[in-house]
């Protein structure tokens, strides 16, 4: 059975005696259909095929421990940074220093890894974690931790205080809905992790307090609910236009039909003042104003939602231009060879924190190139990139996943003018969180280290039948992908400057410059296997015991369906609750009829018969409940010829 898009729509067209009437009722089927997956998920989790989510657990570090034997102390007064130092309040990076230990700092530990620390008074202070990282100051190296809030009084390097640091709770993807009991760590025990209510382990007091009960878990319980704030602005996108006059580049948003080609007359103009100086040719794009997008009306411009369609209550994004730049070297140039062809792109971005265990952060088809660290000082990493843009900023290909990515920015769009091979590349730019967190002042020492990095997706909505760039034969949609990732204090122009290729005109103007400004000539490809997800937010969970090593768990879970965007994608639903999804479709749109409240009604009664016929046979399969005491089996215990064992 074709569960696609557009095999169901087909079929609802069919059950309906209707006949498509374009885009409009298109995309409202396809709306009934998205609704009707969300809720299945929750009615019917039965109906959702399970999939798999691994999770590394990191043991805790004592600062009083021998194999330790350091301190931490204020870094140059600066409360929110700490640093650690040796018993002989040396540097712990010192060449004298007397301790070998030495924190993780590449990104694993940014804001897993929390801290107790104990004040001269015997108060143990308790702070999360934002970065850790090195820094070299006056010849000296040292270890540093940024904070989450300040500590009260600054500590003098002499009068270090000791510390714990340890991982409290571990975070699931956002996309699980449920966890699967039970899991198991991956070692020689196979010990089983079983997951108890929340609520109990409060009462049993199976909660970790400084450390007092380590050792290998075998209880897991959901806590507290945590989501990063979303960026509220578009990304900036310039387009470099070389030896060519001044231009204007147009604004618009994609038709709601996301799975139609984009209009040409659905690009709508706008007065714009991009990078350096503003366009005066503009008469045909005043106010905005432009062709209506077919099946829109007179709706304003909005933003791209891969998801959810056209958001014409989010305001346009920021206007972009093109400016008569020169243009000294190939990274200011479209890549006419090993490139992406041009077209029209949309462009969004998100904030991500914290990096997954080097075990499961790279997506399968990339690998990070010799032995290279990902850590803080990489400010720009390429999804794909075979070669360097600068000797000091990309220097190998993947991007480990991050803990917490936040939901993503509203879109802009850009369709790239055929200037006779000399087209320039995109210039991105995104709103500097590093900034609105304290971490953007470049007299202090905390200058970009607030843990938090800027992702870049792009959706290749078409391209050019002859332009630049060789690989043409890629799909072109409306899904997003992983382009880059870069730190918000980062500026690729003035790192190429740096590295010797001068800048177009313009491009210099600091008071132009916003986050995270990438160069992109089209030879760094997107990540294919790391589409865009909207997230909504991320649930901790934690173990008992705590953890007293390293562990990998693996956990069997249900996810929540991916939505319907193009007429080829099939969500992961058995086969048989098709029936399902289709009665509960067909109750949408008779409520989006508005004069169809009978049929309505007959199609939720079917759906909520098929539903409990479909949960009567796969709740249970095996048709019998196995008695369990709320410990869980502590012990193997033998039924005659059967076993069952933890």
């Amino acid at each position: 059975m074709d569960v696609s898009l557009g095999a169901l729509r087909s079929r609802l067209f069919a059950l309906r005696s209707w006949d498509s009437t374009g885009a409009t009722l298109d995309n409202r089927i396809r709306a009934a259909l998205n609704l009707a997956l969300d809720r299945i998920a929750g009615d019917i989790p039965e109906a959702l095929v399970p999939d798999e989510e691994h999770i590394v657990l990191y043991p805790s570090v004592d600062g009083s421990a021998s194999t330790v034997a350091s301190k931490v102390a204020t870094f140059n007064d600066d409360k929110r940074l700490l640093y650690f130092v040796d018993n002989n309040a040396k540097s712990i990076a010192a060449g004298v220093s007397i301790t070998t230990w030495r924190p993780v700092i590449t990104g694993e530990w940014d804001g897993v890894m929390h801290l107790e620390i104990t004040d001269s008074a015997g108060r143990i202070r308790r702070r999360q974690s934002r970065e850790w990282f090195k820094l070299t100051s006056n010849a000296v190296v040292y270890y540093i931790v940024s904070l989450d809030r300040p500590m009260p009084d600054r500590i003098l390097g002499d009068e270090g205080h000791n510390f714990r640091i340890h991982q409290p709770e571990f975070f699931l993807s956002d996309d699980v809905m449920e966890v699967l009991e039970p899991s198991r760590i991956f070692d020689s025990t196979r010990q089983q992790v079983w997951k108890v209510a929340t609520a109990s382990a409060y009462r049993d007091d199976l909660l970790d307090y400084q450390g007092t009960t380590e050792g290998r878990p075998s209880r897991c319980w959901r806590n507290r609910h945590f989501q990063l704030p979303p960026p509220t602005e578009a990304p900036n996108v310039v387009e470099i236009n070389i030896d060519k006059p001044t231009t204007e580049k147009q604004s618009g948003v994609v038709p709601s039909d996301q799975t139609a080609p984009i209009p040409k007359d659905a690009i709508r103009a706008r007065d714009v003042t991009g990078y350096g100086t503003s366009s005066s040719s503009s008469s045909s794009s005043s106010g905005g104003t432009g062709t209506p997008v077919p099946g829109l009306g007179s709706t304003p411009v909005g933003t791209i939602d891969s998801e959810y369609g056209l958001d014409s209550s989010v305001p346009a994004a920021p206007p972009y231009s093109a400016t008569k730049m020169k243009a000294p070297g190939a990274a200011y140039r479209w890549d006419s060879d090993n490139s992406l062809r041009e077209g029209t792109w949309a462009i969004r971005y998100t904030y991500v924190w914290g990096r997954r265990d080097e075990e499961w952060q790279q997506s399968p088809s990339i690998a990070p190139g010799g032995d290279q660290d990902h850590d803080g000082d990489f400010d720009l990493s390429w999804a794909y990139e075979t070669d360097s843009v600068t000797s000091t900023v990309s220097r190998y290909t993947g991007i480990s996943d991050p803990v917490w990515e936040s939901a993503p920015s509203p879109a802009t769009l850009i369709e790239q003018k055929d200037l006779d091979g000399t087209d320039g590349a995109l210039v991105l730019s995104a709103t500097n969180i590093d900034s609105m967190l304290g971490f953007g002042d470049s007299a202090f020492d905390r200058y970009g280290r607030s843990g938090l990095r800027i992702r870049y997706y792009v959706a290749h909505i078409d391209k050019k039948s002859t332009g630049v760039g060789r690989y043409n034969a890629v799909e072109t949609n409306e899904k997003f992908y992983l382009l880059c990732e870069v730190e918000p204090t980062f500026d690729h122009v003035q790192a190429l400057v740096g590295s010797g290729i001068e800048a177009p005109e313009g491009l210099t103007s600091t008071n132009k410059i916003k986050g995270g400004r990438v160069v992109w000539n089209g030879s760094q490809l997107y990540d294919y296997y790391r589409p865009l997800r909207h997230s909504t937010g991320y649930y901790a969970w934690q173990v008992y015991p705590h953890q007293d090593s390293r562990y990998e768990l693996d956990f069997r879970v249900l996810r929540l369906p991916r939505k319907y965007i193009d007429d080829q994608d099939t969500a992961p639903i058995q086969r048989d609750a098709v029936p399902c999804l289709i009665e509960l479709a067909l109750y949408y749109v008779s409520l989006d009829d508005g004069n169809d409240q009978t049929s309505a009604q007959a199609h939720l009664a079917r759906y909520h018969d098929l539903m409990r016929g479909f949960r009567q046979r796969y709740a249970n399969v095996g048709g019998c409940v196995e008695p369990l005491p709320f410990t869980g089996y502590r012990s193997r215990n033998r039924y005659g010829t059967f076993s069952s064992s933890d």
